[in-house]
């Protein structure tokens, strides 16, 4: 039995097509399109559908209806055994589905090589439904956890591979294994081991050109790929890419989809710089985007359109958004790195208003949070935005412990050579009592330029 596996992420069949797939009169791309809905356990579908499977005597009446009215009894046979086929496989899958989290608790408690030995010689793991909660559990903790995360791909990775094409049919595993694939080349772009991430990105794209042709397939590994194009500094590559994602999704009218591939276009233009346009497609993509089924995603895209808004000078607008992302974080549960950031920007945007004693109760207190944890380039921006707030008030002295304190920030392997040089400028100005507003800023531009070449510590 062949299962059609693919989550229903395309425009829904109409009753009409849903007639006609039954009595085969659709072209070879509609009929995958309608049978992978109907596997992938979409709620309209089994709605529009629900008289034909789900009470046995209904299903036989409306049937038979359908037969008389088709005039082409010649289907019929064939007609029962395809609907025969999409319920075994929808039921599998949820039954897959339902025993994935049993499994990888299971396999959590053994070291990785024993994880991987359980996988290549127990049947029990290789199914679909494993492999899906693997490759989203690897992106959920790819920020939080990012060595965690690389290795829950690597093991998804595994789990694809030793599919049996026979169970799931061998066009629509190629899809999986691209998208194993390209989710653990999305963690290796955030660990920075962007060769790693370009290899698993054409392996990926090579079981893709294998796989069933489905549109939405190609724009989720292409929206994957745009940022590590972004990541890579490879601006106008990463926007060439997402506007084709873009286009996919118009076409198949997913607004959900449209709304990430717009806010990640948004954070690509942050990244270049361009924080009109950034702006303008954070809201849209933030308008389509369904808080529903991705919390998290639209949290973060609010902390970056009130990052965007601050630098390009709107700041009641950015401490307004502030306010609203701190609640979302909060109902979520949110890891306190990202309120932290978020602190640090509400400092920053006190410190544009000129409200000089609140910036400097916020970024002392963030100060501290950054240190704590470790987070070099951080602690070094709070720095100089200190650094400002005494030098505004002529607080010399200050200025001056600031410079040293700065010392054990040279230590850290987290900052490029050129980021250590910057500081180092700097503390060598602050002894020589020469620091200016400007001077301070042109040294904040060399950090955060360093800081986009290093994308694990490159978060908003």
């Amino acid at each position: 039995m062949a299962m059609n596996a693919i989550e229903a992420t395309e425009p829904h069949p109409s009753r009409d097509e849903l007639e006609r797939f039954m009595l085969g009169e659709l072209q070879s791309d509609d009929n995958r399109r309608v049978l992978r809905h109907l596997v992938a356990d979409c709620p309209r579908c089994h709605e529009t559908t629900s008289h034909l499977w789900d009470i046995e005597q209904e299903e036989e009446t409306a049937t038979a209806s359908l037969r008389e009215a088709s005039q082409r009894a010649s289907y019929d046979l064939a007609i029962d055994r395809v609907f025969d086929r999409v319920r075994q496989a929808n039921h599998q899958l949820q039954s897959e589905r339902g025993q994935a989290r049993q499994l990888y608790e299971e396999l959590a408690r053994h070291p990785l090589e024993r994880q991987r030995l359980l996988i290549q010689n127990s049947t029990r793991f290789q199914t679909w439904g494993f492999c899906e909660l693997l490759l989203n559990l690897s992106q959920e903790g790819r920020y939080a956890d990012p060595q965690e995360g690389a290795q829950l791909a690597e093991i998804a990775v595994a789990v694809a591979e030793a599919l049996e094409p026979a169970v799931y049919g061998a066009t629509l595993l190629q899809d999986m294994k691209a998208r194993a694939w390209a989710y653990l080349g999305n963690t290796k772009r955030v660990l920075s081991d962007f060769r790693a991430a370009d290899h698993a990105f054409q392996v990926a794209e090579s079981h893709l050109a294998r796989g069933t042709g489905d549109r939405l397939e190609k724009a989720r590994f292409l929206d994957l790929k745009a940022s590590l194009r972004n990541y890579q500094g490879r601006t106008e590559e990463a926007l060439a890419l997402l506007n084709r994602v873009i286009a996919i999704y118009q076409r198949a009218q997913q607004k959900h989809h449209l709304g990430r591939a717009l806010l990640n276009k948004g954070h690509v233009c942050i990244w270049g710089g361009d924080l009109e346009t950034a702006i303008v497609l954070l809201r849209q993509g933030l308008a389509l985007t369904d808080p529903q089924r991705e919390a998290k995603l639209v949290a973060t895209a609010q902390h970056n359109l009130a990052y965007v808004l601050n630098e390009n000078g709107r700041h009641e607008e950015a401490l307004a958004m502030v306010g609203r992302t701190r609640a979302r974080y909060l109902e979520l549960g949110d890891h306190a790195t990202n309120l932290v950031r978020l602190r640090f920007l509400e400092a920053k945007i006190a410190l544009a208003l000129g409200r000089l004693e609140q910036a400097e109760a916020g970024l002392q207190e963030v100060r501290r949070e950054f240190t704590e944890r470790g987070m070099a380039y951080d602690v070094a921006l709070v720095s100089l935005d200190l650094a400002e707030v005494y030098t505004r008030q002529a607080r010399h002295a200050e200025v001056r412990a600031l410079g040293e304190e700065m010392v054990p920030i040279f230590q850290s392997r987290e900052l490029h050579r050129e980021a250590i040089a910057a500081l180092i400028v700097f503390q060598k100005a602050v002894e020589a009592e020469c620091v200016t507003l400007g001077f301070i800023h042109e040294v904040a531009d060399v950090l955060q330029k360093m800081r986009r070449e290093v994308p694990s510590a490159a978060k908003l």
